[in-house]
């Protein structure tokens, strides 16, 4: 079963963390981009990933 993330702010800054169920954000993101964002999160180890407001439609378009 394949692990969903969920945007969410904490401190300032944003934040990707493991979501239960469906998750609307990740539903309209291209595949390619999830299993990028499960190999970042799988690689660094942690189960958030804190990135800068703005990267991910950076990264993404």
């Amino acid at each position: 079963m394949r692990r969903g993330y969920r945007l969410s702010r904490r401190d300032g800054a944003l934040a990707l963390a493991p979501s239960g169920g469906r998750d609307p954000v990740r539903a309209r993101q291209p595949r390619a981009d999830n299993d990028l964002i499960d190999r970042l999160l799988a690689d660094s180890g942690h189960l958030r990933a804190r990135v800068k407001p703005g990267l991910l439609d950076l990264l993404f378009g």
